[in-house]
């Protein structure tokens, strides 16, 4: 290991550079946003190499100045300042180990970085005007490197004077440039600074090269000996240019005797040669270097640092100088002269490019990966070759030429419809197709197949080398023919600014403006970059994603182009968000690109900054220097567009800023003159508003002090402002005024803020009045704006006059200070994840496509997260309904059984109080740690109300219902005791005739005959004590008087509710029950007859007569099973099987312990199957709510599947069912659904299955609980007590009340169902307890039959269906039509807060609407007609109202929320073609005239329309 290695390696390992030892760390490692990032002192060694480069990517010179501070070292206090305190300190930090050279700092870095990395490096080193490593000994190899590759992106501008005087403007790739080139070295060791004299030469107040003198310098340096750096005078111009042209300089560190090859290589290349030495009388060594220069007869000027002489001359061509005692300007001026002299000869010129291609050094551009990719990007930059400049764009990438332009404009168009707006649509929707079909005609270029294929690449470096290469390549080819049009670009331009000023001179002015147009798209024409290949694939794909018919003739996969480039996104390049030439966000494209992100990086949470101003303002360059970006500045044409470049947060910084990335998006500047003629107002609002809604932050740039260009700036500024707040966004902003004097003057500052605060506070007034918001009279009411913080003052960009003036560290400073505001805002945000970026991209181009952008605004983040909520929200109300059905069955069985005489409100609290704290738990967390919870902030106090109110809903209303029960048993005791006593009586005559039979010899046929014989006897002697019920005719009573007004669907369905409500069943029918109905039918006509309608009379008679048919049908049937259940002779029909049970196990030669177990399961059984078939109707309705994809989320996705039930099945009158009651629909819909699944699905039967063997061992339990009671009592009473028939009575009745007791919550099962059954023979009850459980078994084998199979499911057995269940769920919703297509609103949430909204509206023939006085359907869509200029009359009033203001049509109107969407909807649009005759049929309405149904409705198929329904 030599000692240069070593070196190396002890400075690598002191600044932690270890691992990325040789060229291993990346651009990634660096450009990340962490602590040293926002200009942390470094607090190791460690810290120094990130911070120093940190330092120069923001444009920061300094970093070369970077060092480690002492944080034991007292800080020196100026106002105290003691000398002596000031020499200790130095003393001791002498003492300490030798500081690193800030130049081993530079050059450690360089040999551990990639290729990439040190090109970004030696971009920035140009940009700060520092020197440039062309030759670098590589220590561990010796072999001497020229990193051809880190000069591929600098350029170079100067300006040179003709002899008339005539400045002429030059900008060059300094890989390209020809110029002559100075070579300084030394030989041996000297006393002055070569580079410090080499500054004074090229830059005298910057430090170009470093030196001796410069800050932070020590007292070694390690790893410069032998390196060449390279540095060029640009002149600018002027008379006093030190030089005239572009000259090289070249300083070779060390000295020049020991390193032959650079020398060798220098003297061969340069014009002039710079030796500087002691004096001419040199060692033997170097007496043999000296004339090497002189044999070149190349000219040589000797520097003699212990020589005092004036400049003079050895020899031709050789001149000496003496340093030493001598005043360094004059020593400067005689050097400049002498180089001067020697250069206006006819000087050689260098090339970096040719050296490369003739030196024998390692050039970096050899290597494998750079050189392979090297030769692909040439290959394709020959496709170019033949093609006329201007035409490259029109043939090799035609797609995003005139189709796309034309797409993009007819895109627009739908939002500005008028006429015939579906017709005309259509035929926009019609063209945009033809449009794209254009776009797929056209064969791939092999230009763009060769692209394609290279960026498939899955090496990530070989991408990058291919993207740089190619951009590179493809830069030069346009350059030099683009500097021709550009100058004309300018000229014009400088010609047009001159004409604007001068108001006699408009028509001059807008000649101008057209020639300038035409320039203009020239330059566009011919400028072909990377970026216009990246927007050639995004029109590839979306031509071939929007119609995915047809073959694809591309021979690519048009699926994985989002994919690649998501991958150069993610590798750090730009990507285009908005086309600027054709002024179009590639939304489908744009979607895809992210959705690829995500799927690479995950769903990461970003903080969006974006930056607005005027054109030439130094945006990009402003967003370039804060995060290290690669924006294209200065390139001789501005930002075009949209443009956005992910930065990454470092772990530690991501933990802080609770962000992964910062998503920078750079924009074209406003009030461009080139955009001149093409609506530039509109386009600059348009764009303001897009930048400031997609940012969490907005940087306004203004620059200079001029005030038109802050009014300009600021008034977009706050109408896009005032738009967010209407829409309810709320970004930040930070107001930048750069390139302002004297910044540092803290009054000045205040005042300048003071007068700024004023101006916007004044704007915002004005436009506030223009967007009509009355409420906002300052720029606070608008935005939260700190004027202290949010109004920064840059310093200009340069530190003295371009082209050789670095960068002002002031501006770097400002740079700091504002990225340290901006993290520091990033930090008290949530951010954004990417896929809601996305979102948002496609909420805010939607909206601005319109030109109402408040009231076209969709909030699609918005929408998803509370349909989101719905679907929990329906969860949480089901928890609570389900919880009190259960509670129900409870409350039933007691009723039932006599044991609950009142229900108390604060049982039912009780009792809900596990199921409420549960959904007040998963409210808690949902609202908490949802990732919308931001949005959701203000649904939170909302939806936690609405559960409070349906919590107490659920308890009064079962509250009501149970004590309507309790009501109704109590008025029909007289019709339970009557029952019970026949009951009884027919209970006592079967045992009495089975006694009197019992012990004879009697067959089947014999007890039958017997049972029969005597129970018309006995049925007809206990029916003629008891009254019969007979059957009703509701046609007898007397409606016709009541029939005089409308009945609607609403009257229909609160008559249904009363039907059910009505206590038929229970307690007969009244003729009052009717009445009743009839006089809530007519409040309801009375009520909608006060509002200015009037109704035909025979309208009203047909509906009320259509009502009372429904009362009555229901009340008939209802009626039936009072009957049944009350009238003696149909109720003991009913129960003759029952007796004759008990007849026949009287009659046989059983125990009573037998008899009384065959009694209770056979009282049990019917009792058993009730109770399984009221917990199954729960369970089923949980089961199904669960696992039907249809009942899972909320109203829209049930809407969505029986919308595709009405596609497939094509049934007209199922489609108009829906139409004109769409709750009776869905109600049906959930009931068929329910009836399916219970037909069809095998593992329902489990349910039931459960539920049985669940209330056979509450039976089992309940035996069991009930002889060990009477074992205990027996066991607590006076053992020498004997046993009695009394003692006997009393335990068989204590056996039978805990039996009882103990099933009163699980069954209706009660000792009033035992009257007659006596136990009193029952001695051994532990006999009686295995009896039943024998007997209990084959109560099993009697049920399970009834579950074998889903036919066997009885459905008329459920007190409450499991339809009727999920319906009072699914359909407690919002039943709100629109207003002009009647389409649903889909809120799931009844009485829901905001708007009322549809997924889709629909067609408004659909339901029945047609043109005034007129037999012509109207086929208008809701969402197309309020983007149109049409009027339409509300209510058929005679009052014209604007669609686009159709919330001022009324109250019905202006509760909805309908944007604009120009989508195609093809669902209603293919059902409208699907029954046109069949709705001309029913509505007596025609499609035709201004009614047609559009051609292109007609290619719609079943396909697309099903399709469509995903979107819901």
């Amino acid at each position: 290991m030599n000692k240069m290695e070593q070196q190396l390696l002890e400075i690598i390992g002191r600044l932690g550079l270890e691992d990325f030892h040789p060229k291993k760390l990346t651009t990634a490692d660096i450009l990340t946003i962490d602590r040293c990032s926002v200009g942390h002192q470094p607090q190791t060694e460690q810290d120094v190499a990130v911070a120093s480069l940190q330092k120069l990517f923001v444009l920061d010179y300094r970093g070369r100045q970077v060092s480690l501070k002492d944080r034991n070292m007292e800080p020196i206090n100026s106002d105290d300042f003691d000398i002596m305190q000031f020499i200790d300190q130095k003393k001791k930090e002498a003492e300490k180990a030798e500081s690193l050279h800030p130049m081993d700092v530079q050059m450690a870095v360089f040999h551990c970085a990639d290729n990439f990395l040190r090109q970004y490096m030696m971009n920035k080193l140009s940009f700060c005007q520092y020197a440039l490593p062309l030759l670098v000994p590589n220590p561990v190899s010796g072999e001497i490197e020229f990193p051809l590759w880190t000069f591929r992106q600098i350029k170079k501008t100067w300006k040179t004077l003709d002899t008339s005087k005539t400045a002429t403007s030059r900008s060059e790739p300094v890989y390209k440039a020809f110029t002559p080139m100075v070579f300084f070295c030394r030989i041996g060791t000297v006393t002055s600074s070569k580079s410090q004299l080499m500054n004074s030469v090229i830059n005298p107040r910057h430090n170009t090269f470093f030196h001796r003198h410069c800050p932070g310098s020590s007292r070694t340096c390690h790893l410069m000996d032998g390196v060449v750096e390279i540095a060029w005078y640009c002149p600018s111009g002027k008379p006093d240019d030190t030089f005239n042209d572009c000259i090289a300089f070249c300083n070779l560190h060390g000295d020049a005797e020991k390193h032959i090859r650079q020398r060798k290589f220098l003297v061969e290349k340069s014009a002039v040669s710079v030796v500087l030495l002691q004096k001419l009388d040199l060692s033997e060594e170097g007496k043999d270097i000296l004339p090497q220069f002189l044999d070149t007869s190349k000219p040589l000027i000797s520097l003699l640092s212990n020589e005092s002489t004036n400049l003079s001359k050895t020899s031709e061509g050789h001149f000496q100088i003496g340093l030493k005692d001598r005043n360094q300007a004059e020593i400067i001026e005689e050097l400049t002269m002498i180089m001067k002299h020697f250069l206006k000869r006819s000087s050689p010129v260098f090339n970096l490019e040719d050296i490369a291609e003739s030196s024998e050094f390692s050039v970096d551009e050899t290597e494998t990966d750079c050189l392979e990719w090297k030769l692909k990007a040439s290959t394709l930059i020959k496709e170019l070759d033949g093609t006329e400049f201007s035409q490259i764009k029109g043939k090799l990438l035609p797609r995003q030429g005139r189709p796309w332009q034309e797409w993009s404009k007819s895109s627009k168009d739908l939002h500005r419809l008028h006429g015939n707006v579906m017709q005309m649509e259509s035929e926009i929707h019609q063209k945009m197709k033809s449009l794209r079909q254009e776009q797929r005609s056209f064969p791939l270029s092999d230009l763009m197949k060769h692209f394609l294929r290279e960026i498939q690449s899955d090496n990530i470096a070989h991408k990058i080398y291919f993207l740089k290469w190619l951009s590179s390549l493809m830069d030069d080819l346009c350059e030099d023919k683009l500097s021709v049009i550009r100058k004309q670009y300018d000229a014009k331009w400088t010609e047009a600014l001159q004409l604007k000023n001068k108001h006699d001179k408009r028509d001059e002015l807008r000649a101008k403006q057209e020639e300038l147009e035409k320039v203009s798209e020239e330059l566009s024409d011919g400028t072909c970059g990377l970026e216009h290949l990246m927007r050639e694939m995004g029109q590839i794909y979306e031509a071939w994603e929007s119609q995915k018919e047809g073959t694809d003739r591309t021979g690519v996969d048009i699926s994985s182009l989002p994919a690649l480039a998501a991958d150069i996104m993610i590798s750090g390049f730009p990507i285009e968000l908005m086309d600027g030439d054709a002024a179009h966000v590639p939304m489908q494209w744009i979607d895809a690109v992210l959705g690829k992100v995500v799927e690479k990086i995950g769903n990461e949470r970003l903080f969006v900054l974006s930056v607005l101003g005027l054109q030439s303002t130094g945006k990009s360059t402003m967003l370039n220097a804060m995060f290290g970006l690669q924006f294209a500045v200065s390139a001789g044409r501005c930002t075009r567009g949209a443009f956005m470049q992910l930065v990454k947060v470092s772990g530690e910084a991501q933990k802080e800023l609770k962000i992964d990335y910062v998503l920078v998006v750079d924009t074209e500047g406003l009030r461009a003159l080139e955009s001149a003629g093409k609506a530039t107002v509109h386009h600059d609002n348009e764009l303001a508003t897009f930048v400031i809604g997609l940012g969490n932050m907005t940087l306004i740039n203004v620059f200079g002090e001029n005030p038109a260009e802050i009014h300009d700036t600021v008034q977009i500024a706050i109408q896009a402002f005032l738009r967010m707040k209407k829409v309810k966004l709320s970004p930040s902003c930070i107001f930048v005024h750069q390139n302002v004097a004297d910044i540092a003057a803290g009054e000045k500052n205040m005042e300048g803020k003071r007068r700024l605060q004023e101006k916007l506070d004044e704007m915002t007034c004005l436009a506030a009045k223009e967007e009509e918001e009355c409420d906002v009279k300052c720029f606070n009411d608008v935005i939260s704006f700190d004027v202290t913080r949010d109004i920064q003052y840059f310093a200009q960009l340069w530190e003295g006059n371009p082209p050789m003036a670095p960068p002002n560290p002031r501006y770097a400073e400002n740079v700091q200070d504002l990225k340290k505001i901006i993290l520091s805002v990033a930090k008290q945000q949530k951010g954004i994840s990417i896929s809601d970026f996305c979102v948002r991209v496609k909420d805010l181009w939607s909206a601005l496509l319109n030109e109402d952008f408040v009231f076209s605004i969709k909030n699609t983040l918005e929408i998803v997260a509370y349909r989101k909520l719905e679907g929990e929200y329906g969860n949480w109300t089901w928890t609570l309904r389900s919880a009190m059905q259960v509670i129900e069955n409870t409350l039933y069985n007691r009723i039932e059984n006599g044991s609950l005489e009142a229900v108390d409100k604060e049982y039912l609290r009780s009792e809900m109080k596990n199921s409420y704290q549960t959904v007040h738990t998963n409210m808690s967390q949902y609202f908490s740690k949802d990732k919308d919870k931001e949005i959701l902030s203000q649904s939170k106090w909302r939806i936690e109300l609405r559960i409070e109110d349906l919590h107490r809903d659920l308890i009064d209303e079962t509250k009501r219902k149970f004590d309507e029960i309790i009501q109704q048993k109590t008025a029909c005791k007289e019709l339970e005791e009557n029952r019970t006593w026949y009951e009884n009586e027919i209970y006592n005559k079967s045992v009495e005739l089975a006694i009197e039979l019992k012990g004879k010899v009697c067959n089947e046929e014999t007890l039958r005959n017997e049972f029969e014989s005597m129970w018309r006897k006995w049925t007809k002697e206990v029916a003629s004590k008891m009254a019969t019920i007979k059957n009703i005719n509701i046609r007898n009573d007397k409606i016709i008087d009541c029939i005089e007004k409308e009945l609607s669907q609403a009257i229909e369905r609160q008559t249904e509710e009363n039907i059910k409500k009505a206590p038929v069943k229970k307690m007969g029918y009244d003729k009052r029950y009717i009445q009743e109905i009839i006089k809530n039918a007519i409040d309801k006509l009375m009520e909608f007859e006060s509002k200015n309608f009037q109704l035909r009379k025979e309208f009203k008679l047909d509906l009320l007569l259509y009502l009372c048919d429904m009362a009555k049908k229901e009340f008939t049937d209802l009626h039936r099973q009072f009957r049944e259940a009350n009238d003696p002779r149909v109720f003991l029909e009913k129960m003759k099987p029952e007796y004759y049970s008990i007849f026949k196990i009287h009659c046989k030669d059983t125990t009573s312990a037998v008899a009384v177990a065959d009694i209770l399961c056979m009282k049990l059984k019917p009792r058993i199957l009730q109770a399984v078939y009221n917990q199954s109707a729960v369970d089923v309705a949980d089961t199904i709510r669960r696992n039907s994809e249809a009942f899972r989320g909320n109203k829209s996705n049930l809407e969505k599947h029986f919308l595709k039930s009405l596609a497939k099945s094509k049934k007209f009158e199922d489609f108009i069912k829906y139409v004109h009651d769409p709750r009776k629909y869905f109600e049906n819909f959930i009931t068929e659904h329910v009836k399916n699944q219970l037909g069809t699905n095998q593992s329902f039967l489990q349910i039931f299955k459960n539920n049985l063997k669940a209330k056979l061992a509450c039976v089992t339990d309940a035996v069991e609980a009930a002889t060990e009671q009477v074992k205990n009592r027996k066991e607590d009473s006076d053992e020498s007590q004997e046993d009695s028939a009394d003692t006997s009575q009393e335990e068989a009745n204590v056996w039978l009340d805990s039996f009882c007791k103990k099933l009163a919550d699980k069954l209706e099962f009660s000792m009033k169902v035992l009257k007659g059954i006596s136990l009193g023979e029952i001695l051994n009850f532990d006999n009686l307890k295995e009896t039943m459980k024998r007997a209990l078994d084959g109560l099993t084998e009697d049920l399970n039959p009834e579950f074998s199979s889903l036919s066997s499911i009885q459905m008329e057995l459920f007190r409450e269906t499991p339809a009727e269940i999920l319906i009072k769920q699914l359909c407690d919703c919002c039943w709100v039509r629109c207003p002009f297509c009647a389409a649903i609103c889909t809120c799931t949430i009844r009485n829901h807060d905001g708007d009322h909204s549809v997924s889709f509206h629909r067609p408004s023939a659909v339901s029945g609407f047609h043109y005034r006085n007129t037999d012509v359907f109207s086929v208008r869509i809701c969402t197309t007609a309020v983007s149109s200029s049409e009027s339409f009359y509300p209510d058929s009033s005679d009052r014209l109202v604007k669609f686009k203001k159709y919330r001022k049509a009324g109250e019905r109107f202006a509760c909805w929320s309908i944007t604009p969407d120009t989508s195609e909807l093809p669902y209603w649009k293919w059902l409208v073609c699907q029954f046109k005759n069949e709705l001309e049929s029913h509505y007596k309405y025609k499609f035709k005239k201004r009614g047609e149904i559009p051609a292109a409705w007609k290619e719609l198929t079943e396909e697309d329309a099903l399709g469509s329904l995903e979107k819901i």
